[in-house]
């Protein structure tokens, strides 16, 4: 699984490897598209768009200024 950085400093996990595991957990999930932006994935014709269109599938994390040290 990789993070992924959005310009806004937006952190998210690629989840793509697994994502039909946690479709059909009911996780939220979004598609990233090449330009940065993304979309909440809400239905299946949109989940199987996105898988069929290579479109990085993801799960939010957080802002990168929330991230704490362990120690």
């Amino acid at each position: 699984m990789q993070v992924l950085q959005a310009n806004d400093g937006f952190l998210w996990a690629d989840v793509t490897q697994i994502a039909d595991m946690l479709w059909a957990k009911d996780f939220e999930l979004y598609a990233i598209y090449d330009d940065g932006s993304e979309h909440l994935i809400e239905n299946e014709w949109q989940y199987q768009s996105a898988i069929n269109e290579n479109i990085i599938i993801a799960i939010e994390l957080c802002p990168i200024e929330e991230i704490k040290q362990l120690n």
